[in-house]
């Protein structure tokens, strides 16, 4: 028997080949009238539309055979996509190249193979559209011109599924921009709705304080007060900016994984830093209880953004006692636990705490001011990251905000 022959640009023949995305599709009628048609045409009991995989035949239409597929080594299309034109075996018994194939022994054994290649435009052979007889016996002139025609056609069907499958594609892609196009139309109109409410009114309450305040503050009866209710109004303003800005840059990149692995724990003990100063005027303890041995590739501004939202809110419901933050790492997901033992928050309050159009403001324990949008931000970047979070929360008892992010 003939060596099994592999041509010097297998591998693109085969990148060729699975571009089509058609090996194991269902059958289609468009390709079964081609086989029978050959099979009339021809006179032959079986024909076959055979696409020559890496160590298989995989039949995409056949007429007169049950098998789907059959073994590359001993078949006889490995030899016919060798060749430029039709591949004829008129008897494979007295044929010294076949002489000894499992597949011409037995009554049911091939006696007479003829095949045209199937050429894709970049040329390259993919299979074959071939007929096959139980006994010997030749084709006619006007038959291998047939089945050169109707190779042709099938190479032309083969180009109008891989066509179809693009315009899917690009279907699919347009229904992903169209939704997120949707999306993020929603959240500007959610943005512009914070920026004309919770952002104006700290900046009118501010400016009405300064104007009542005396020219000479040493004459006013409350000056701290005064003071402290500038403070607060600045402060809800600029976390809010920040929160603004800091989804806009999200928005405008792409997300990325480090290119190396970063320690989480020290990631969050730098976070901690930016709260040092709440957390000394509350007398609150913050506990990191991060492994230091769990290192990330998850994107970090992504991460960042996360924990900073959760740990203020924290801190600004906790009246005493502890904040602690930990991680946990799975095979496929990073699960991370905020807990508090802050006021809590009523059934009412959880139930809409990530809820995606109504934002829940409440005034910290310090009267610091809230707009809920740091969370309903939190919320849509862990979904958009196919991740998931959940709360728990008791009255007077504290809270619990558990987060997960794929590895990958």
């Amino acid at each position: 028997m003939l060596t099994n022959p592999v041509a010097q640009n297998e591998s693109e023949r085969l990148r060729d080949l699975y571009e089509y995305q058609i090996l194991d599709t269902p059958p289609e009628e468009d390709f079964d009238e081609i086989v029978r048609l050959a099979s009339r045409l021809c006179n032959a009991p079986i024909s076959l539309i055979s696409l020559v995989d890496a160590h298989r035949l995989w039949y995409k239409s056949a007429c007169g055979l049950a098998e789907r597929e059959g073994i590359r080594n001993v078949s006889f299309c490995q030899y016919a996509i060798g060749h430029d034109d039709i591949f004829v075996v008129k008897d494979t018994l007295v044929d010294q190249r076949f002489s000894d194939n499992p597949m011409i022994h037995g009554e049911s054994g091939v006696r007479f193979y003829a095949g045209v290649p199937l050429v894709s435009p970049h040329g390259h052979k993919l299979g074959t559209l071939c007929i096959i007889d139980r006994v010997p016996r030749n084709i006619t002139p006007s038959q291998q011109e047939t089945l050169a025609v109707l190779g042709r056609q099938v190479v032309k069907l083969m180009e109008l599924h891989k066509t179809r499958l693009c315009n899917d594609e690009m279907a699919a892609l347009h229904r992903l921009q169209q939704k997120e196009m949707t999306r993020l139309g929603e959240m500007q109109q959610r943005v512009l709705s914070i920026l004309a409410h919770d952002f104006r009114n700290p900046l009118l309450s501010l400016r009405s304080l300064l104007r009542l305040m005396p020219d000479q503050p040493q004459s006013s009866p409350h000056p701290a007060l005064f003071r402290e209710m500038a403070h607060q109004q600045l402060q809800g303003a600029l976390g809010l900016v920040d929160n603004l800005v800091e989804w806009g840059r999200l928005q405008m990149r792409t997300p990325v994984s480090a290119e190396r692995p970063y320690a989480l724990r020290e990631l969050v003990q730098d976070l901690l830093k930016d709260f040092q100063a709440v957390m000394e005027m509350k007398g609150l303890v913050v506990k990191n209880r991060v492994d230091p041995s769990l290192e990330l590739r998850i994107d970090k501004d992504l991460l960042i953004f996360i924990l900073r939202n959760l740990v203020d809110n924290s801190l600004k419901f906790t009246r005493k006692g502890c904040i602690t933050v930990d991680a946990v790492l799975s095979q496929y997901d990073l699960l991370v636990r905020v807990e508090d033992t802050g006021i809590g928050m009523p059934p009412p309050i959880l139930n809409m705490l990530f809820h995606g159009q109504k934002r829940i403001a409440r005034k910290g324990t310090l009267g610091e001011q809230g707009s809920g949008l740091g969370l309903s931000l939190v919320r849509e970047f862990i979904e958009k990251a196919k991740g998931s979070l959940q709360a728990e929360s008791q009255e007077s008892k504290g809270s619990i905000i558990t987060f997960t992010l794929p590895l990958r």
